[in-house]
C-alpha cells in the first residue's frame, strides 16, 4: 500500500510538473470523466475558494499600499465591489500621493471657512439647466449610465422607510449639478444673488470639498482635489466647434462654460464702486486672502461716475446711463455734489482681479462672489493711460509695515510664515512706473518715478525685481522695493540692440526676455546685460509675449542637445496673426560647435561666451506653430500645396495677436479681430473660439485654472467660469 501511495505521489509530481497547456488539456478531460453530480459539488467548492477577499484579510495598511498602485478609474472601480473596498479607496492616502505624483503636482489652495461658503453660495446661485448627457463621459454610477440626479426624487410619506441612497461613483464625490444648454454672456449676465435651492435628502448628496474636523482651517479632501481638477482639465481641453458660444442653441454632447460681463453698470448694482468707462488694456488674476474697504480716494471721480443722466448731459462713451444710486455704501450724490456720504464696507475673499484701464486708474474686482464688484479704486499716479500691470507678494521690512499692523503674519492669512505684502506695479503712457499698496494702501501711489522717456509698454517682475520695456528701445531694471534702477539695457544696433519698440518683457533669476517690433526674440543676462541669445521669430514684429520659466512637462520640449536643460517655454504673437513657440535651452559651457545645428550657432552669442567661460550658455529652439481650421468663405488652395489656406495660412486670427497667456495646459489669446481663442499647448491646435464677448479690440486676456478673463476697446469685462456646478474652494 505504501509502494502504492508512493507511485500516486510521484504520479501527481509529475503531472504537476507539465506545461500550462498539457495540464489544461488533463484537467478538461478529468472533469468529463466525472459525473455530473461529482462536477456540481467541484464547481460550488472551486466558487467558494475563488470569491474569497484577499484584500480584505489584509491589514488596512498593507491593503491602502496596495491600492496606490493603481490609477484613478481603477479605483472608482473598486469602490463599487464593497463596502469595505470603498472605504479603502476613499482613503486620503491614496488620493494625496496621487495628487503629489501629477505632472503638475495638484497642491490646494489655501481655504478658509469665509472661502467655503461663498463657494457654496456660487454652487446655489441660479437656476441649473439641463446638463448635457456626454459631458464628463468618464462619471458614471454604478446603477446605470445615468446620472441618479437627474431621476425623479421618491415622494416621501409619513411613516414610509427613507429612501436607500443609490451606489454612486465619482458623481457622489465631486459637485457636480446638471449643467447643460449653452450659457452665453446674454443668459448669465450679472445679477443679484439668488437664494439657494433646497435639495432632496432622498438624493445621494455629494462628499464636501473638505474633511469633516473641528479644526481652525478647513482640511481638504484630496480625493475631491484631484477628481475636480480632472474635470476642470478635461473642460478646458475640449475641443468645440468653431463660433459655438456666440450661438444661443445647445448641441448635444458640449459642455460650455458661463460667460458673465463685467461692466461699469453691473459693478454698482452688485453693490460695488464703478468700474472703467474707458478701454482696459491690462488684467493680472491673483488668489490672496485679505479684507478690502470699499473707498476711492478721487471725490471728483467718485462723482462723475455714479451722476445720473440728466435730461440736458449726454450719456457717457458707451451710450449707457449710470445709475446714481450706490447700493449698499449709502452713497448720495446731490446735482451739484454738494454732498456725499459713504458708509465704508468691509469685504473680504481671496479671488481677485485687478484691471488697469485709459482713465488712468486701477481697479480692484472681487471676482470670487456671484456678483463679481470693484471693492477699490487706485489713482493718481500717472497722467496718462496704463497700459500694463502686475501684482507680486514681497516680504515685509519694518521701515515699509503698515501703521497698526502686525509684521508677524498678514490680516486673513491662513497660514503662518513670513510676513508678505501685496502690491502691484504699473506702467503708463507717461513713462512712468507706480507701487501700490493693494491691501493696505488708501488707493494711492507709495512710490512713482520716472522710468523711461516714452511710453511703458510692458512690466513684470518677482519678489525682488521689476523689468521694463518701452517704445524708447531700453529695457531697464529695478528693486521693486526701492524703485531704484539696478540696470540699463541700451545697446546700440552694432551690439545687438533692438531695432523696434521693445513690446514685451519678462525675467527669470538669471535672464531677461525681451520681444520686439524688429521681430527678434532676444535674452539677457540679468546681472550685467549682456545678450545671451537671439532669434528672429516671425515675419513682422512680435506683438507680445508670454513666459513660462520652469520645466513644464506640458511644454513639449524634447532634449536634442546631450546635457541641456530647459530653463523656459515662451509663446509669441505677432502682426502678421501667428503665434508661435521657443523653448529657452541651457546648453552646457564645454558643449562643442559641432554638436550645435546651423540655427543654434546663430542664436548663441559666442563672443559673451568667450569672455566669460562660467557665463551660462543659451539657445532659442522653435517649437510647435499655432494652427487653426481654415474659416475663410473661400479658402485660397494650390493643388500641389500642403500648407493648407494660402489667404489665412490656418492661424486661427484674422488681425494682430495683442496678448497671450500661458496655463498649466492651453494658451490663451486674444487679438484685434475681437475674438479670444483656447489653444492645446502641445500640438497647438485650436480649442475654442470664443466670439461675442467683445465689440472692438481686445487689448488682454490672462487665466487661471478655473476662468478665462479679457477686456478690450469696449471697456467690459468677459469672464468665462469653467467651474459651474464645481466646488473649487480648494483650487
Amino acid at each position: 500500500m505504501a509502494s502504492d501511495a508512493m507511485s500516486v505521489q510521484d504520479r501527481q509530481h509529475e503531472l504537476l510538473a507539465l506545461p500550462l497547456s498539457d495540464r489544461r488539456e488533463l484537467a478538461s478531460a478529468l472533469l468529463w470523466s466525472l459525473p455530473r453530480d461529482e462536477i456540481i459539488t467541484l464547481h460550488a467548492r472551486l466558487s467558494q475558494m475563488m470569491q474569497k477577499d484577499i484584500v480584505g484579510f489584509l491589514p488596512p495598511e498593507i491593503s491602502i499600499r496596495i491600492l496606490k498602485h493603481l490609477d484613478p478609474d481603477d479605483l472608482l472601480r473598486c469602490k463599487s465591489v464593497s463596502r469595505y473596498w470603498s472605504r479603502l479607496c476613499d482613503d486620503q492616502a491614496i488620493w494625496h500621493m496621487l495628487c503629489r505624483t501629477h505632472e503638475p503636482p495638484i497642491m490646494p489652495a489655501h481655504t478658509t471657512w469665509h472661502d467655503l461658503t461663498l463657494h457654496r453660495q456660487l454652487l446655489h446661485s441660479g437656476a441649473k439647466p439641463p446638463r448635457a448627457p456626454s459631458d464628463e463621459s468618464f462619471e458614471y454610477t454604478s446603477d446605470d449610465d445615468m446620472p441618479f440626479m437627474l431621476r425623479q426624487p421618491r415622494q416621501m410619506t409619513p411613516g414610509s422607510a427613507p429612501m436607500t441612497p443609490p451606489r454612486a461613483g465619482l458623481r457622489r464625490v465631486v459637485w457636480e449639478r446638471p449643467l447643460g444648454g449653452l450659457p452665453t454672456y446674454q443668459r448669465s449676465a450679472v445679477s443679484s444673488p439668488a437664494p439657494a435651492p433646497t435639495i432632496d435628502s432622498s438624493l445621494d448628496p455629494p462628499v464636501l470639498s473638505h474633511l469633516h474636523l473641528p479644526t481652525v482651517l478647513p482640511k481638504v479632501n484630496y480625493k475631491h482635489l484631484y477628481l475636480t481638477r480632472r474635470i476642470l482639465a478635461r473642460r478646458m481641453t475640449q475641443t468645440r466647434p468653431m463660433a459655438l458660444e456666440a450661438s444661443s442653441s445647445s448641441r448635444r454632447g458640449i459642455w460650455n462654460p458661463r460667460v458673465t460681463i463685467l461692466t461699469s453698470g453691473s459693478s454698482t448694482l452688485a453693490g460695488g464702486l464703478p468700474g472703467h468707462v474707458e478701454s482696459i488694456y491690462s488684467l493680472h488674476l491673483f488668489q490672496h486672502h485679505m479684507k478690502v474697504t470699499l473707498a476711492v480716494t478721487d471725490t471728483d471721480e467718485l462723482c462723475h461716475s455714479m451722476r445720473a443722466p440728466w435730461p440736458d448731459s449726454p450719456p457717457d462713451i458707451l451710450g449707457t446711463p449710470v445709475s446714481s444710486s450706490w447700493p449698499g455704501l449709502g452713497v448720495h450724490v446731490g446735482r451739484n455734489n454738494e454732498s456725499i456720504e459713504i458708509s465704508p464696507t468691509v469685504v473680504s475673499g481671496r479671488d481677485w482681479l485687478l484691471s488697469g484701464s485709459r482713465d488712468k486708474t486701477l481697479r480692484l474686482w472681487q471676482i470670487g462672489v456671484p456678483s463679481p464688484r470693484v471693492v477699490k479704486v487706485f489713482s493718481g499716479g500717472h497722467t496718462g493711460s496704463i497700459l500694463c500691470h502686475f501684482v507680486a507678494e514681497i516680504p515685509v521690512t519694518p521701515p515699509s509695515t503698515p501703521r497698526g499692523w502686525s509684521p508677524l503674519r498678514s490680516p486673513g492669512s491662513p497660514t503662518s510664515g513670513p510676513a508678505k505684502r501685496l502690491v502691484a506695479i504699473s506702467g503708463a503712457s507717461d513713462g512712468r512706473i507706480c507701487l501700490w499698496d493693494i491691501e493696505h494702501g488708501d488707493g494711492t501711489p507709495e512710490k512713482v518715478i520716472e522710468a523711461h522717456t516714452d511710453s511703458v509698454l510692458f512690466v513684470r517682475g518677482d519678489d525682488e525685481h521689476i523689468v521694463s520695456c518701452s517704445k524708447d528701445r531700453t529695457i531697464r531694471l529695478f528693486d521693486i522695493r526701492t524703485l531704484k534702477q539696478l540696470l540699463i539695457i541700451e545697446q546700440p544696433l552694432s551690439d545687438g540692440g533692438h531695432r523696434g519698440a521693445i513690446n514685451a518683457v519678462a525675467l527669470t533669476k538669471d535672464f531677461i526676455v525681451s520681444a520686439s517690433g524688429d521681430r527678434s526674440l532676444r535674452i539677457w543676462s540679468i546681472k550685467d546685460g549682456k545678450l545671451l541669445a537671439t532669434v528672429d521669430a516671425h515675419g513682422r514684429g512680435i506683438s507680445c509675449m508670454s513666459l513660462e520659466p520652469s520645466d513644464s512637462t506640458t511644454s513639449g520640449w524634447v532634449q536634442e542637445i546631450p546635457g541641456s536643460v530647459l530653463r523656459g517655454t515662451v509663446v509669441t504673437g505677432s502682426s502678421d496673426m501667428s503665434i508661435k513657440t521657443f523653448y529657452i535651452v541651457q546648453v552646457p559651457s564645454n558643449t562643442p560647435i559641432d554638436n550645435l545645428t546651423f540655427r543654434d550657432m546663430l542664436d548663441l552669442d559666442l563672443d559673451s561666451d568667450m569672455d566669460d567661460e562660467t557665463r551660462p550658455r543659451f539657445i532659442i529652439q522653435p517649437g510647435v506653430d499655432y494652427v487653426a481650421e481654415c474659416q475663410c468663405p473661400m479658402p485660397s488652395t494650390r493643388a500641389s500645396s500642403t500648407a493648407g489656406c494660402l489667404r489665412c495660412l490656418n492661424r486661427g486670427h484674422t488681425d494682430l495677436v495683442r496678448s497671450l497667456h500661458i496655463g498649466e495646459t492651453v494658451t490663451l489669446s486674444a487679438s484685434y479681430d475681437s475674438t479670444i481663442k483656447m489653444w492645446n499647448r502641445r500640438d497647438g491646435k485650436l480649442i475654442a473660439n470664443f466670439e461675442g464677448f467683445h465689440s472692438g479690440r481686445v487689448f488682454a486676456i490672462t487665466g487661471d485654472r478655473v476662468r478665462v478673463v479679457s477686456s478690450g476697446l469696449d471697456a467690459r469685462i468677459a469672464l468665462v467660469d469653467f467651474s459651474e456646478g464645481l466646488d473649487t474652494a480648494f483650487i
